[in-house]
């Protein structure tokens, strides 16, 4: 059975990885309030994205990057900077 896992709470585990989330409004603005919900369960919330133009940059911490070679038929540069972040803990 498949199912949208955004549609749920987020599980009961220790980290939540989303890779390359950011590449659409509708999905980012869908994600961004699961993953803040995980954050809040004391989750840690890993995201990877090479800079998609919804990335909430600033809700992120840059944890590593790194160039990834690709291929022009998917992406404008046969080289991109994938950069992995992890979620800034809430504003109190």
């Amino acid at each position: 059975m498949r199912r949208d896992v955004l549609d749920d709470e987020p599980p009961d585990v220790d980290v939540i990885l989303a890779g390359d989330c950011w590449y659409e409004a509708p999905l980012a603005e869908r994600v961004l309030p699961w993953l803040r919900r995980a954050h809040q369960r004391r989750i840690r919330v890993l995201t990877g994205d090479p800079g998609r133009r919804y990335l909430p940059a600033d809700e992120l911490l840059e944890l590593a990057a790194y160039d990834v070679r690709t291929t022009t038929e998917l992406e404008d540069l046969a080289l991109k900077r994938g950069t992995v972040y992890a979620l800034r803990p809430a504003e109190s």
